[in-house]
């Protein structure tokens, strides 16, 4: 992780994990906050269609993790996945992902208790 950038660039990396095959295995890995701590959370979606949130990343590492789609799930098909605020909040907790079809789906209200539903915007 790179803490502190600005407009004088990267100065510092904090390794959150030692190296392991598993991290092989993550296909994208984006932030919002989605436990609602007013902290940055890491959203990782992994090759078999895992996704899991990581709640309160910082320089010490990470915190725990919570699964929001399971292995196997749909997000398998996955090509882009993006996380912010793009309904009427202030909170980045929802999620966009551009399937491999070409599709775009959008998922609202992202937390710990997963995904709440999705709308389709393209295709």
């Amino acid at each position: 992780m790179y803490s502190d950038t600005d407009t004088n660039g990267v100065r510092k990396e904090s390794q959150l994990t030692n190296a392991d095959k598993g991290w092989r295995n993550a296909a994208q890995i984006s932030s919002g906050e989605f436990t609602g701590k007013k902290t940055a959370d890491l959203v990782i979606r992994w090759n078999d269609g895992d996704t899991t949130v990581f709640p309160g990343v910082d320089t010490a590492g990470y915190h725990g993790r919570t699964r929001i789609r399971p292995v196997d799930s749909a997000w398998k098909n996955g090509q882009v996945l993006t996380a912010g605020a793009f309904a009427a909040n202030i909170r980045p907790n929802d999620i966009l992902i551009r399937w491999n079809d070409g599709n775009v789906s959008y998922y609202p209200g992202v937390d710990a208790e997963g995904t709440h539903g999705e709308v389709q915007l393209v295709g």
